[in-house]
């Protein structure tokens, strides 16, 4: 499949169009209300329950999962609290540590405001004491329900409807609607759309990390057909530079260096994870797989030698060479071997 025929590559093309629309400002606002669109479905707001992973989660967990969590071995009472099922379950006690919406009924929330030393929890020899806005965040999450929700990353977003706005003529996407929304709302109007030398510029820096050659500004600039724009970008998208661009993006994430740092700062051979990362990103390679081959590349079925380059990671950071569990793992792979023998 070509890049221009790559959907994904389209839609980053689409997207990009709309930088001529758009000054630095306007782009801030547009993420801002991208995320507003994009939120997930109950986002709480000043009235709204406390956020089970955002407030009541935390608190459980500094507090409550040392004893009451998901090691089996630790737990005590037979009481878990890191999952609904475990509580809500009647204990035999014939108590329940949540009762949804009836905090005066959750053993919980009775322990949690006790004064009586045997009684309260987390007990004293913890050393841990809640503060009251967090016993209350507690007993709010009760009353409401108690409701347990997912890590937000496993949580899959939905389009909410998008807002009226007064120039309905103006927006050419929905992130343009957004923005509009919230300029009208500021009593400002949007920015004049950009020169085609500006929009030139703006793709190639964002994309390549380098601004066009004169020649090359003047052949977009001069180019009169309706998708100069998106054959541009698919040109930019193509290029090698891209993957280097964006690939120091995930290098400086996993703390990427050339020398094993500290006092003597000796250079070491770790190109071939840096340029494994280059060529998976000009590849367009799902992050999903990416991500799995990041961990354990080495591992799959018939994994070969550059499925084995990202376990490299390991001894990417500064310290790698001096990280005792995994450089024994990474020593033993198929990529060490052949790398660097």
């Amino acid at each position: 499949m070509s890049f221009t025929d790559n959907p994904h590559r389209s839609r980053v093309a689409r997207f990009l169009t709309q930088f001529s629309r758009y000054r630095l400002s306007s782009l801030a606002v547009a993420a801002v209300a991208g995320l507003g669109w994009w939120a997930l479905a109950g986002s709480p707001v000043q009235a709204a329950p406390p956020a089970f992973q955002r407030q009541v989660r935390p608190i459980l967990a500094q507090y409550c999962f040392k004893c009451h969590g998901p090691d089996d071995k630790s737990r005590e009472a037979a009481l878990r609290l890191d999952t609904q099922e475990g509580a809500v379950a009647r204990l035999e006690s014939r108590m329940q540590a949540v009762v949804p919406g009836q905090p005066d009924a959750s053993e919980l929330i009775h322990r949690i405001h006790s004064t009586d030393p045997d009684v309260v929890m987390p007990p004293p020899a913890t050393k841990k004491t809640m503060t009251a806005a967090e016993r209350e965040v507690l007993k709010r999450w009760v009353e409401s329900g108690a409701e347990y929700q997912p890590h937000w990353a496993f949580v899959a977003p939905r389009p909410a409807p998008l807002p009226i706005v007064r120039h309905s003529n103006w927006p050419l996407s929905p992130l343009d609607t957004l923005v509009l929304k919230r300029l009208e709302d500021e009593q400002l109007a949007p920015s004049p759309s950009a020169d085609r030398y500006t929009l030139v510029r703006r793709a190639y820096l964002d994309l390549i990390g380098v601004p066009p050659t004169p020649e090359q500004a003047d052949e977009f600039v001069n180019d009169s057909l309706p998708d100069a724009y998106e054959r541009l970008v698919d040109r930019l998208l193509a290029s090698p530079h891209y993957g280097e661009r964006w690939t120091r993006r995930w290098l400086d994430l996993a703390r990427y260096a050339d020398t094993n740092g500290y006092e003597k700062d000796r250079q070491r051979s770790i190109w071939p994870y840096r340029d494994w990362v280059i060529r998976q990103m000009n590849a367009d390679l799902p992050f999903d797989q990416f991500t799995i081959e990041q961990l354990a590349g080495d591992m799959l079925p018939q994994a070969t030698i550059v499925m084995s380059l990202p376990g490299l990671s390991v001894r990417a950071t500064p310290s790698g060479t001096k990280c005792r569990g995994m450089s024994g793992v990474v020593k033993t792979s198929r990529s060490f071997r052949q790398f660097f023998g």
